[in-house]
């Protein structure tokens, strides 16, 4: 059964690249170290190490350690330092899900020294913000720049005119995003595979999403799953990402053509069962396609949760 509210929302991390669409840029994920380099008066340059921040895994009751990532954060504080930051996005335009470059630049038009904390590269959409990138922490000398290139990957947000701007700071970029619009939870369609045993109390459940629509569409990383009990209530419960049993195949993107279709991997454990804590198995769950979320999809597969169910990400499946 699908289930849809109105709406979408624009949200997911981790999509692979290879979507095609964007001028003048390679759309492959290439995994970077972000660099920041000083100049001064005369030039000098010196490199300071990355500190990216690297994605972490969370769950439905602890996201709001990551609400800036998926589209969340609201509210952007001015810093009062006197600090100005240039944004060039590279290429004509990102391909949404793909891979974007931008460079940045922060300029001290102050008369002391500044120490800029962890400068943070954000997109925005309205209300609706991203973290693209965090790069390390640096001091910037009176009328001195430093430099850093940002390589990411584009969240998945519907195509449109965004803005760009580093967190606090005076500054203001745009960025067309093109490549076709979320699937939404009128066009998938979820089927599941009751859980195999695997090793050590682990299992394995496997649910494939099927565009049912007409029109192509891209399929976010699911974030977010609930159980639905059997009186059609939604059951709160703890997921996080990664399972015992790895990922799916890999595909290229996650643009589905009507009647293609992705594979996730559930895991599933025993190992935390006793008195305390008994079986409590579930008729079906609930995925959520974002966060927060207005798109999910039902799927008619029971499910041992009380230990906590694991997400992988979206590939490719095995008939495919």
């Amino acid at each position: 059964m699908v289930r849809r509210l109105l709406g979408v929302t624009a949200a997911a991390l981790s999509l692979l690249a290879g979507t095609a669409c964007g001028t003048s840029r390679s759309a492959t994920l290439v995994p970077s170290e972000t660099t920041i380099t000083i100049a001064t008066t005369p030039a000098v340059t010196s490199a300071v190490p990355s500190s990216m921040d690297p994605p972490s895994d969370w769950s439905a009751v602890e996201v709001t350690t990551d609400y800036d990532q998926i589209g969340s954060m609201h509210t952007v504080v001015p810093n009062a330092q006197p600090i100005t930051a240039t944004i060039t996005p590279i290429g004509d335009s990102w391909c949404t899900g793909g891979h974007g470059e931008a460079d940045v630049t922060l300029t001290n038009t102050g008369v002391g020294m500044e120490h800029v904390q962890s400068p943070m590269l954000v997109l925005h959409g309205g209300a609706a913000k991203w973290t693209l990138e965090t790069a390390a922490s640096v001091d910037i000398q009176p009328g001195a720049t430093a430099t850093f290139h940002a390589s990411f990957t584009v969240p998945a947000v519907n195509p449109g005119d965004y803005g760009l701007i580093v967190y606090g700071f005076d500054s203001s970029s745009t960025v067309v995003i093109d490549g076709p619009t979320l699937c939404t939870g009128a066009d998938i369609e979820g089927t599941g595979v009751a859980a195999s045993d695997g090793a050590m109390s682990n299992y394995l459940t496997e649910v494939t999403f099927t565009n049912v629509g007409d029109r192509r569409c891209l399929l976010a990383q699911p974030e977010w799953i609930e159980g639905v009990g059997s009186d059609g209530a939604a059951v709160p419960l703890s997921s996080s990402r990664g399972t015992y049993f790895g990922d799916p195949p890999l595909r290229r993107d996650h643009v589905l053509a009507p009647g293609d279709s992705e594979l996730l991997y559930l895991g599933t454990g025993t190992g935390c069962l006793d008195d305390a804590h008994p079986a409590s198995p579930l008729p079906s769950i609930r995925i959520h396609l974002a966060w927060p979320s207005i798109e999910f999809v039902d799927v008619a597969v029971p499910l041992e949760t009380t230990c906590g169910v694991g997400i992988s990400e979206l590939g490719q499946p095995s008939s495919g």
